[in-house]
């Protein structure tokens, strides 16, 4: 009764000032008093009245939308949005919140379609990529990889005697990569771990995730430790840094991160890596695989290793997949070369070649680089006298 009661004081208190500056910031504030009071009668009236003011905002119509949503009046949140459509019909979000609202009615052939609409206007759209598969039942290139069995790895995991001369072991080491035809690719990557003294646990008791906060995002699928007895504990995490607290010698750290890439320009539909084989530790398994979509091409490179891939046919591309067993680890040595020389490292790109990357760089560079007039000025006295100097000399 008290919160009613301090609503409808508010109200009356924004009625007054509505009637000396009628905007549509003191409307709309006056619409959510309402909404928060229970009358959504009076919040419809007021938001509509706001919208009178500023007809062509397409944020109105879809905040309508999805309060609506919220109250599971999905008919009257379609209207809206719809409308919001109308004025902007390239809004790929607008079309994703269409598809939620068909999904919501169950209306999965017009849910698809929307979906389908917001993934053609931004083929970055992952979620609406993602809702398509679920609504139509398809399986996700995501699932024609193997299942890694963690129990199995835990079951057949090294000893310290193994590796005597070792602080811990990288028992399994895999990046998966799905690239699909509209060229939008995610990578999700698998690391089991052992430490087996005080320094393993020193380097591994906080992992961070290496990603490039410019055009990555990331999502932190699993993030554990197994205790020798078989007990699990989560880890803390602190953005896409993993904190395991209680790790002690033989426990093993399980982790799995999935990598979204939003590129942009002329790299908005092109992925590339560069994906390690061996480490400072040793490793056990590791593993690297791609789905290619059908119709895509994509070149590959190695250094320091001449590793056959095998290659998985599916119904609408290829699983190519590079992988080692028992990778002893690189010995630090005085005065030895940068590890990026010595690694074994694997690199795939989706970029056709040198000169697409050089076309790329002056899109970028050119627009950067203005001649000022002190700079006209200087090179006409360079060439003054010399008219008749070759391209090339001048």
């Amino acid at each position: 009764q008290e919160v009613t009661k301090e609503y409808k004081e508010s109200i009356q208190m924004i009625k007054k000032l509505i009637n000396k500056n009628y905007t549509k910031d003191n409307l709309t504030y006056l619409a959510d008093l309402y909404l928060k009071d229970g009358n959504i009668y009076k919040w419809k009236e007021y938001f509509d009245k706001a919208i009178e003011l500023n007809t062509s905002a397409t944020g109105f119509y879809s905040t309508v939308s999805k309060t609506y949503v919220e109250l599971q009046k999905y008919s009257a949140a379609e209207v809206y949005l719809n409308k919001a459509i109308e004025i902007a019909p390239t809004h790929s979000s607008l079309y994703a919140d269409l598809g939620q609202i068909y999904r919501l009615k169950n209306e999965k052939l017009k849910a698809v379609e929307a979906y389908k609409k917001a993934l053609e206007l931004n083929v970055l759209d992952y979620d609406s990529g993602e809702q398509i598969f679920e609504l139509t039942d398809a399986e996700s290139p995501r699932e024609y990889f193997e299942k890694t069995s963690i129990k199995d790895i835990v079951k057949n995991s090294s000893s310290r005697e193994d590796y005597p001369d070792d602080d811990a072991v990288i028992l399994h080491n895999e990046l998966k990569r799905v690239v699909f035809p509209n060229g939008r690719s995610f990578s999700v990557e698998e690391m089991v771990i052992k430490p087996f003294n005080q320094k393993g646990i020193d380097a591994f008791k906080e992992f961070t995730i290496g990603l490039n906060s410019n055009n990555q995002r990331y999502i932190i699928e699993e993030s554990y430790v197994l205790k020798s007895d078989g007990t699990r504990v989560e880890s803390e995490n602190n953005k896409n840094t993993c904190i395991f607290k209680t790790l002690e010698e033989n426990d093993i750290i399980v982790l799995r991160w999935k990598l979204k890439n939003y590129n942009s320009g002329m790299l908005l539909t092109h992925f590339w890596d560069a994906f390690y084989f061996n480490s400072v530790y040793p490793i056990k398994h590791v593993s690297y695989s791609v789905f290619i979509p059908a119709g895509r091409e994509f070149t590959f490179k190695q250094r320091n290793m001449n590793t056959e891939s095998t290659i998985t046919e599916k119904p609408d591309g290829k699983i190519y997949t590079w992988q080692a067993n028992d990778i002893p680890a690189i010995e630090s040595e005085y005065q030895m070369p940068d590890f990026e020389d010595i690694s074994k490292i694997l690199y795939v790109s989706g970029i056709p070649d040198w000169e697409y990357l050089v076309n790329w760089y002056a899109k970028i560079a050119n627009p950067k680089t203005k001649v000022t007039y002190e700079i006209e000025e200087l090179v006409a006295e360079l060439l003054d006298g010399k008219e008749d100097f070759s391209d090339t000399e001048k």
